[in-house]
C-alpha cells in the first residue's frame, strides 16, 4: 500500500536464515504470544459476547490462520515475505472485517472503511536477518481516516507491544530451529 494514515514498523535481529525466519512467522501458533492473547481476548470480548465477531480459533492455530480466519487474505508470498490484508470498520466493536480476496484489495474504496496491510519479512543481514514487521492503515474516505486515525491513538501502544512480542517469539523459533 503505497500511501497510508497511520504506519507502524518494528525490527528484531535474528541468528537464523530468512527462509527458516520467515517459516517460523507463518507456523507461530498465536497461543504463544499471551500478552496479543490477552490484549485481543479484552477487545474482542464485546463482540464475542454479541456474536458479533468471529473467534480466531483454538491457540494452536497459527497467527496467520488466525488472520485469514477473521476475514484477512494473504496479498503476497515469497520465501522472505509474506503481506496480508484486511478491510474494516476497525474502530467498531465487532470490527466489522469484510471478507474479501487478494485480488480484491487494491482496487477497494467502498466509502466508510479502512484497509489495513501488515507484512513479515525476513531481510539478510550477515549469517542472519532483520525481521521486519510494518503496519500500513489508509481510511476509503476521510470520515473512515478519522474513525481509524481516534482509534489508533488508543490502541497504538497494545498494537505495539503485540507486534514487539510476536517478533521475539518468532526470532525464538527461528533460533531453536537453527
Amino acid at each position: 500500500m503505497p500511501s497510508w494514515d497511520e504506519r507502524e514498523r518494528h525490527a528484531a535481529l535474528v541468528d537464523a536464515p530468512p527462509e527458516q525466519t520467515l517459516a517460523a512467522a507463518r507456523s507461530l501458533p498465536f497461543g504463544e504470544l499471551r500478552l496479543a492473547t490477552a490484549l485481543m481476548a479484552i477487545r474482542s470480548l464485546p463482540g464475542l459476547v454479541g456474536g458479533r465477531v468471529p473467534k480466531p480459533g483454538p491457540p494452536s492455530t497459527s497467527v496467520m490462520e488466525s488472520f485469514e480466519r477473521l476475514g484477512f487474505a494473504v496479498l503476497e508470498e515469497t520465501p522472505r515475505e509474506l503481506v496480508v490484508g484486511g478491510i474494516g470498520r476497525f474502530w467498531r466493536v465487532s470490527g466489522n472485517i469484510r471478507r474479501i480476496e487478494a485480488g480484491e484489495f487494491a482496487g477497494f474504496a467502498e466509502p466508510g472503511y479502512a484497509k489495513a496491510v501488515f507484512n513479515v519479512e525476513a531481510v539478510p543481514h550477515g549469517d542472519g536477518c532483520v525481521l521486519v514487521t510494518e503496519t500500513r492503515v489508509a481510511g476509503t474516505d476521510a470520515a473512515a481516516t478519522r474513525s481509524f486515525r481516534r482509534y489508533w491513538r488508543l490502541v497504538y501502544p497494545g498494537s505495539a507491544a503485540i507486534r514487539l512480542a510476536w517478533l521475539r517469539a518468532i526470532r525464538q523459533r527461528a533460533e531453536a530451529g537453527a
